[in-house]
């Protein structure tokens, strides 16, 4: 991978998917969810690709390159959309469980200067698992050279809103962020 800030691992081998009931507006869980599982386990290996833009000549400073406020919107957005495509939308997170994430903490690394015309793709996993929270890394890369530009990691913490406090993580979506760990 070579990905600084990518590279935690987690031992959850043990973790077995719980076997319920149907959940509310059908979302798929338990076996439904398991089986799912054993066939993209190769796809979730992988980074997911969460976003794409085009950098516009209003995004860079006086310097000539995007200015650091504008990688934010674009890291926010695809923070967003890695839940759903792993599966743990926030509707559905707070409807099964009655908890959903929130970031915690931030922090973006610049690795090479964008300009005016630059087209990028956004991609990210799941880098850490713990018990209240996870870690996510994103990458942002030049879409026709593949080099990349930027770094984002950022902690998401369970959070239950009836106490507006951090809360245990479910096993059932420590199991599932389990799947999208980068190897």
């Amino acid at each position: 991978m070579g990905t600084p800030g990518l590279n935690g691992s987690v031992a959850l081998s043990s973790i077995a998917f719980m076997v319920l009931l149907q959940g509310p507006r059908g979302y798929a869980r338990g076996r439904d969810v398991l089986r799912l599982g054993q066939k993209r386990r190769d796809a979730m290996q992988e980074a997911l690709e969460l976003g794409r833009g085009v950098i516009h000549p209003w995004h860079l400073d006086h310097f000539g390159h995007m200015n650091v406020r504008h990688y934010a919107p674009f890291f926010d957005d695809a923070v967003y959309h890695i839940w759903a495509r792993m599966g743990l939308g926030y509707a559905m997170m707070q409807e099964v469980h009655g908890l959903h994430m929130v970031t915690a903490e931030a922090r973006t690394s610049f690795v090479k200067e964008l300009t005016a015309g630059d087209l990028v793709v956004i991609t990210g996993a799941v880098a850490r698992i713990g018990t209240k929270s996870c870690t996510l890394g994103f990458s942002m890369r030049h879409a026709e050279s593949g080099a990349e530009h930027a770094r984002y990691e950022v902690v998401e913490v369970m959070f239950d809103p009836a106490t507006r406090r951090a809360a245990p993580m479910p096993s059932a979506i420590r199991a599932r962020l389990a799947q999208w760990v980068q190897a």
